[in-house]
Protein backbone atom coordinates (compact mmCIF):
# COMPACT_ATOMS: atom_id res chain seq x y z
CA UNK A 1 0.00 0.00 0.00
CA UNK A 2 2.87 2.41 0.74
CA UNK A 3 4.11 1.84 -2.79
CA UNK A 4 0.75 3.03 -4.10
CA UNK A 5 0.63 6.03 -1.77
CA UNK A 6 4.19 7.09 -2.57
CA UNK A 7 3.65 7.31 -6.33
CA UNK A 8 1.97 10.49 -7.53
CA UNK A 9 -1.55 9.92 -8.96
CA UNK A 10 -0.68 11.37 -12.38
CA UNK A 11 2.40 9.13 -12.53
CA UNK A 12 0.28 6.07 -11.64
CA UNK A 13 -1.98 6.93 -14.57
CA UNK A 14 0.97 7.24 -16.96
CA UNK A 15 2.49 3.90 -15.97
CA UNK A 16 -0.76 1.91 -15.97
CA UNK A 17 -0.33 -1.11 -18.26
CA UNK A 18 3.42 -0.54 -18.78
CA UNK A 19 6.32 -2.76 -17.76
CA UNK A 20 6.85 -0.46 -14.77
CA UNK A 21 3.39 -1.26 -13.38
CA UNK A 22 4.09 -5.00 -13.62
CA UNK A 23 7.29 -4.95 -11.57
CA UNK A 24 7.16 -4.53 -7.82
CA UNK A 25 10.91 -3.88 -7.70
CA UNK A 26 10.62 -1.09 -10.27
CA UNK A 27 7.55 0.40 -8.57
CA UNK A 28 9.44 0.44 -5.27
CA UNK A 29 12.37 2.16 -6.96
CA UNK A 30 10.04 4.76 -8.47
CA UNK A 31 8.22 5.31 -5.16
CA UNK A 32 11.48 6.30 -3.45
CA UNK A 33 11.61 9.51 -5.47
CA UNK A 34 9.64 12.71 -4.92
CA UNK A 35 6.71 13.31 -7.33
CA UNK A 36 8.56 15.80 -9.54
CA UNK A 37 11.41 13.34 -10.05
CA UNK A 38 8.89 10.53 -10.69
CA UNK A 39 7.43 12.59 -13.54
CA UNK A 40 10.88 13.13 -15.05
CA UNK A 41 11.70 9.44 -14.72
CA UNK A 42 8.50 8.34 -16.43
CA UNK A 43 8.93 10.96 -19.18
CA UNK A 44 12.41 9.53 -19.80
CA UNK A 45 11.02 5.98 -19.98
CA UNK A 46 8.25 7.01 -22.38
CA UNK A 47 10.68 8.95 -24.58
CA UNK A 48 13.34 6.23 -24.60
CA UNK A 49 11.68 2.79 -24.67
CA UNK A 50 15.09 1.06 -24.54
CA UNK A 51 15.30 2.09 -20.87
CA UNK A 52 14.12 -0.94 -18.91
CA UNK A 53 14.99 -0.02 -15.32
CA UNK A 54 14.08 2.90 -13.09
CA UNK A 55 17.75 3.18 -12.04
CA UNK A 56 18.78 3.69 -15.68
CA UNK A 57 16.12 6.38 -16.12
CA UNK A 58 17.33 8.13 -12.94
CA UNK A 59 20.90 8.10 -14.27
CA UNK A 60 19.69 9.58 -17.56
CA UNK A 61 17.66 12.30 -15.83
CA UNK A 62 20.45 13.23 -13.41
CA UNK A 63 23.16 12.74 -16.06
CA UNK A 64 25.03 10.50 -13.63
CA UNK A 65 27.65 8.16 -15.11
CA UNK A 66 26.82 4.48 -15.42
CA UNK A 67 28.33 2.40 -12.64
CA UNK A 68 31.64 0.77 -13.42
CA UNK A 69 31.16 -2.98 -13.61
CA UNK A 70 33.17 -4.92 -11.03
CA UNK A 71 36.43 -6.48 -12.14
CA UNK A 72 36.89 -10.23 -12.12
CA UNK A 73 38.95 -9.85 -8.95
CA UNK A 74 36.20 -7.84 -7.23
CA UNK A 75 33.59 -10.46 -8.18
CA UNK A 76 35.87 -13.22 -6.88
CA UNK A 77 36.51 -11.41 -3.60
CA UNK A 78 32.78 -10.81 -3.10
CA UNK A 79 32.17 -14.55 -3.36
CA UNK A 80 35.26 -15.37 -1.27
CA UNK A 81 34.09 -13.16 1.58
CA UNK A 82 30.77 -15.00 1.69
CA UNK A 83 32.43 -18.43 1.95
CA UNK A 84 32.89 -20.20 5.24
CA UNK A 85 36.24 -21.77 6.15
CA UNK A 86 35.37 -25.14 4.61
CA UNK A 87 34.28 -23.61 1.29
CA UNK A 88 37.47 -21.53 1.16
CA UNK A 89 39.62 -24.62 1.70
CA UNK A 90 37.73 -26.43 -1.08
CA UNK A 91 38.27 -23.45 -3.41
CA UNK A 92 41.99 -23.36 -2.62
CA UNK A 93 42.34 -27.10 -3.19
CA UNK A 94 40.54 -26.74 -6.50
CA UNK A 95 42.80 -23.99 -7.86
CA UNK A 96 46.10 -24.97 -6.22
CA UNK A 97 47.66 -26.44 -9.39
CA UNK A 98 46.57 -23.41 -11.45
CA UNK A 99 48.23 -21.08 -8.96
CA UNK A 100 51.46 -23.10 -8.99
CA UNK A 101 51.58 -23.18 -12.80
CA UNK A 102 50.87 -19.44 -13.06
CA UNK A 103 53.50 -18.59 -10.47
CA UNK A 104 56.10 -20.79 -12.16
CA UNK A 105 55.43 -19.12 -15.53
CA UNK A 106 55.59 -15.63 -13.98
CA UNK A 107 58.83 -16.44 -12.13
CA UNK A 108 60.52 -17.71 -15.30
CA UNK A 109 59.56 -14.49 -17.10
CA UNK A 110 61.18 -12.22 -14.49
CA UNK A 111 64.65 -10.83 -14.61
CA UNK A 112 67.12 -11.52 -11.79
CA UNK A 113 66.59 -8.10 -10.18
CA UNK A 114 62.81 -8.61 -9.92
CA UNK A 115 63.31 -12.09 -8.47
CA UNK A 116 65.69 -10.73 -5.82
CA UNK A 117 63.20 -8.00 -4.89
CA UNK A 118 60.40 -10.53 -4.46
CA UNK A 119 62.60 -12.72 -2.28
CA UNK A 120 63.54 -9.71 -0.13
CA UNK A 121 59.90 -8.72 0.34
CA UNK A 122 58.24 -12.12 0.68
CA UNK A 123 60.86 -14.28 2.44
CA UNK A 124 60.49 -12.62 5.86
CA UNK A 125 56.73 -13.22 5.74
CA UNK A 126 57.00 -16.96 5.03
CA UNK A 127 56.94 -19.49 7.87
CA UNK A 128 60.53 -19.92 8.99
CA UNK A 129 61.59 -16.86 6.95
CA UNK A 130 64.34 -14.59 8.06
CA UNK A 131 63.30 -11.45 9.89
CA UNK A 132 64.69 -8.12 8.83
CA UNK A 133 66.48 -6.62 11.78
CA UNK A 134 68.56 -3.52 11.87
CA UNK A 135 72.26 -4.15 12.47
Amino acid sequence: MSRYNNIAPDVREKIAGTWVSRSGVQLDALAKHPPEMQRKIIDMIVTYPEITKIADAVRAVTKAPAPVPPTNLERFLTIWRKMDRRARLQAIASIRSDIAASWHETWRGMNEEDRDLIIQVIAPELPGGLSREAA
